[in-house]
């Protein structure tokens, strides 16, 4: 993944707190030395709930936060063009992707992740665009393991 991103000209990493995004941020900055990272809890895994089940209070907590990181990191930049690369978990990938193509966000478990596959959302004054969603190109076909 390092490899596959280092000519991308990211402003900063931002990476949730639990272990395993923690790691992989760490190896993915020491191809990107010049980029600051940022550790953050908002970018941490969860379960936002599955539509037609009865959430729980700490899914409804989980899905507020989660909605709050598509509302922070899913905005047009105010003056420049910026690239920023969240390293977090798939049940908030796909959460998110779920937003960004504008439907119903309880069912984002019906989307298969691979462990380090990459997405890319860009947005535009226009609306945000699903660019690549899971791509595992990076990573030879025997080391893939879904979520």
């Amino acid at each position: 993944m390092a490899r596959r991103l280092r000519s991308v000209p990211f402003d900063v990493i931002h990476y949730s707190d639990m272990l395993r995004a923690e790691q992989t941020a760490k190896i993915i900055s020491q191809r990107l030395a010049h980029v600051p990272m940022r550790r953050t809890a908002l970018l941490r895994e969860g379960h936002p709930g599955i539509r037609g089940q009865r959430a729980s209070k700490q899914r409804v907590v989980v899905r507020k936060r989660m909605n709050h990181v598509a509302e922070r990191y899913f905005r047009p930049a105010r003056s420049r063009d910026r690239h920023e690369l969240l390293v977090c978990h798939g049940n908030l990938i796909r959460y998110l992707l779920m937003r960004v193509l504008d439907v119903p966000t309880g069912t984002w478990w019906r989307m298969d992740m691979y462990q380090g596959g990459l997405s890319v959302v860009r947005i535009e004054a226009a609306g945000l665009f699903v660019h690549t969603h899971n791509d595992a190109a990076h990573l030879p076909v025997d080391a893939r393991t879904f979520l």
